[in-house]
């Protein structure tokens, strides 16, 4: 999600809602992470237009029983407890309806949840 949470002088912080894998369901909340595609990537363009393209993946993401975070006090460590060792299958992360943010995520900690049905280059 990028959004972490930081100690003072630290160069970087945690995951939200700790290390997993993070989906949005607006495609935005990706472009915000987008870089555009370098010369030489595997994908097939034209060498010139690799500066200005960038690449995304569509994915199906099982939840399954979703834990729903709505505020913003968040304890990583455990909503992965809670997934690996509780009720829970998945994280989704509602900023939108109490707080007021863009954007709403899913967080699943096993890869075996998701599955890249396309690659999208815009």
């Amino acid at each position: 999600s990028g959004a972490t949470w930081k100690e003072t002088g630290k160069p970087k912080g945690l995951p939200l809602y700790g290390f997993g894998l993070y989906f949005a369901e607006c495609i935005t909340k990706a472009d915000e992470y987008a870089h555009p595609v370098q010369e030489g990537d595997p994908l097939p363009i034209e060498p010139d237009a690799a500066s200005t393209l960038y690449a995304v993946l569509l994915c199906r993401v099982i939840g399954g029983r979703t834990n729903l975070v709505d505020t913003d006090e968040i304890k990583p460590d455990k909503l992965r407890t809670d997934v690996f060792d509780g009720p829970f299958h998945s994280v989704f992360g509602d900023r939108v309806s109490t707080l007021g943010k863009p954007y709403k995520e899913v967080v699943v900690y096993d890869k075996d949840q998701t599955f890249p049905e396309y690659l999208l280059v815009y």
